[in-house]
């Protein structure tokens, strides 16, 4: 005779929670994986690439060209857009469009951009007349040839001219950032050399020169007008600026790059800060390339008013 009875199954709450558990985590790893490898999401602050890209577009970003490992088998191409995390500006994302790749040459003549290795690239570059700088002191219209540094190329820095010291010393910040490195002026006045010089009557630093703000010893272009505004003072002939790279307090005399580096550039050329002013970007620094825009807000506009539709869901 058959005295089984049919009573419902234990719950048990455990074994309940540890799968829920594991559903969760297996979700959130999944989450994360397409977050930091495949694609992600970031709000644009500039305008350095308008009209293509406004301020206030949200974006969507390919992570697989730049996300561990793949960016060591993919290798980000001439002319995508990319944000990027700013060498300069700490904790600061930037968007720019690469323009010069490790190895490449690059040149800027009268406000028109080459890259000598990659003939046929370019740029929706809108010359103004009016201008805020003087061009013959601008990197932003004209720049000699510069060849960006490939991993293992070896730098002797004792040597270079202002512009490659000042790149090489944003390079090597980029490189190590939790070491000290310095850059050291010395101002020589006939036979005499001094780096307590006091600047005065220049436009964009008054004071010691052995005491100029960290966020100006990366900018070339500073040390450029600077160079020029001190010969201006008393002639080629009895003034010379000099520079020296420190690792502590040891002079470097040459430098080993290890990583890859990408030059960038703005689309609105004349009022973009890109590598023109602080150099190559480290390629870690880069998130991702940008592929298109899911909305768009004005700036300080209401929600309805500064909703821009024809933004909504365009491809880059």
């Amino acid at each position: 005779m058959n005295t089984e009875t049919n009573q419902p199954a234990h719950f048990d709450v455990y074994l309940t929670l540890y799968r829920s558990c594991r559903v969760l985590v297996v979700i959130l790893i999944t989450g994360l994986a397409v977050k930091y490898a495949l694609v992600d999401t970031a709000l644009i602050r500039t305008g350095h690439l308008s009209p293509s890209i406004l301020k206030g577009d949200r974006v969507l970003l390919s992570r697989i060209q730049y996300a561990v490992p793949f960016r060591f088998i993919f290798h980000p191409r001439c002319g995508d857009p990319v944000l990027f995390m700013h060498p300069i500006l700490k904790e600061k994302a930037g968007s720019l469009r690469i323009a010069g790749a490790p190895g490449n040459c690059i040149v800027i003549s009268n406000g028109t951009f080459s890259n000598i290795d990659k003939p046929g690239l370019a740029f929706a570059q809108k010359r103004v007349e009016e201008v805020t700088l003087p061009p013959e002191y601008s990197p932003r219209d004209n720049m000699k040839p510069y060849r960006i540094p490939k991993p293992g190329d070896t730098v002797k820095i004792d040597t270079v001219p202002i512009r490659e010291l000042l790149f090489f010393y944003s390079l090597i910040k980029q490189e190590n950032p939790d070491r000290e490195y310095s850059i050291k002026p010395v101002l020589c006045i006939d036979d005499s050399c001094t780096g307590e010089y006091f600047i005065k009557d220049f436009t964009l630093y008054s004071g010691a020169l052995n005491r100029i703000p960290d966020s100006l010893y990366a900018d070339w272009f500073f040390w450029d007008r600077l160079e020029a505004y001190c010969i201006s003072k008393g002639g080629a002939d009895k003034i010379r600026l000099t520079f020296s790279l420190h690792h502590g307090q040891t002079p470097l005399q040459q430098y080993v790059v290890k990583k890859k580096f990408y030059f960038l550039l703005s689309d609105a050329w004349c009022n973009g800060y890109d590598s023109r002013y602080f150099g190559p970007v480290i390629g870690s620094s880069i998130r991702g390339k940008i592929i298109g825009v899911l909305w768009s807000f004005a700036p300080d506009k209401a929600f309805f008013r500064g909703l821009r539709m024809r933004r909504i869901c365009k491809i880059i």
